[in-house]
């Protein structure tokens, strides 16, 4: 099912305002005692003691079954909780409190905690908050799905009950521009950077004007945006492939892809469950879901079949492992 890209386009109105605990740890140490002595006879002696040490509670260490890839997956858990999951060894740990994580380069990692947004260290115990969430309304009164701009210039997030995506700097949190009006029923959701500095946006179905929603390119200098869909019903949380050549995103509860132009549009999965919050792998190859039972799932994109975390990782997902991932949220995989 391939697609067109569509003549639909519109200006953005494009405002530029002035300025205005520590994660659980898991540590394996071996030590290697040699003994030689060069009397008589030559003695070697060989010691290898191994001392494995899981430091918090809020650590899980489940045995890992061998396949599937590798990397760390980050996403909130039902407690409130940012949590990462190491691929390879299977562990879960407890960075910190908060939700909506994007991990930057350096491996701090963007998210909202207490309504603001902020960055958190790699283990936690450290926070910076970029822009208090504001009570006076505004763009700045809620902070939904950050998503950090590729060279790093930008963040953009939405407010999903104003139903208007925004982008401001990355280190002030100064307003660079607004994507959508209410006056006239022009609604953005789901922020996603693609390689080239171009953001991807949900639209959300209102009237006469997109009446079906659809998936939204606005260019890298905020100044026109042009859907990539054709007609699609609804889709949802569009996510844009690091290789910058695929777009997944949600259709009627399922995972689809489709070509960065709109092209070839696919569903992938087609479980029972409700699935949610696509999050790519670093490769490109493989995709990241979350679904109504507190599972997630790693779906490849060349069609074979999808691993269930929680049999990869045993005793790290579900209402019986130790979390749960929350949807309507959203991950990331590094």
């Amino acid at each position: 099912m391939g697609s067109s890209t569509s003549p639909y386009q519109k200006t953005l109105r494009h405002r530029v305002l002035g300025p205005h605990a520590s994660g659980a740890s898991f540590k394996l140490s071996i030590t290697y005692y040699n003994m030689i002595s060069t009397s008589r006879f030559t003695h070697l002696v060989f010691v290898a003691i191994a001392f494995l040490f899981a430091a918090c509670s809020t650590s899980t260490a489940p045995t890992q079954s061998a396949g599937g890839p590798g990397g760390t997956i980050y996403f909130h858990d039902i407690p409130s909780n940012i949590e990462s999951l190491n691929l390879t060894s299977g562990i879960v740990t407890t960075v910190g409190y908060g939700d909506m994580p994007n991990v930057r380069p350096d491996k701090w990692i963007l998210c909202v905690v207490a309504n603001d947004l902020t960055v958190i260290s790699p283990d936690g115990a450290q926070n910076q908050i970029i822009r208090h969430h504001s009570q006076m309304g505004g763009y700045d009164a809620a902070f939904h799905g950050p998503q950090l701009s590729p060279d790093g210039r930008y963040i953009a997030y939405d407010q999903s009950a104003a139903w208007i995506t925004y982008v401001v700097d990355a280190s002030s949190g100064a307003l660079i521009t607004t994507i959508g009006d209410a006056t006239t029923s022009e609604y953005y959701l789901h922020p996603t950077w693609g390689k080239d500095g171009s953001l991807y946006v949900q639209g959300v179905p209102s009237g006469s004007t997109q009446p079906d929603g659809g998936i939204f390119k606005i260019d890298n200098g905020f100044h026109s945006m042009i859907r990539l869909d054709k007609n699609l019903n609804t889709p949802k949380k569009p996510s844009v492939s690091p290789d910058g050549s695929t777009i997944a995103f949600i259709l009627s509860n399922h995972l689809w892809t489709m070509n960065i132009d709109g092209s070839n549009a696919k569903q992938l999965t087609t479980s029972g469950a409700t699935e949610d919050d696509p999050a790519w792998s670093p490769d490109s190859k493989w995709i990241a879901i979350e679904d109504n039972a507190c599972d997630i799932f790693l779906v490849p994109t060349d069609g074979s079949k999808a691993i269930d975390v929680a049999v990869k990782c045993p005793g790290s997902m579900g209402t019986g492992g130790a979390h749960c991932p929350s949807s309507n949220d959203q991950m990331d995989w590094k």
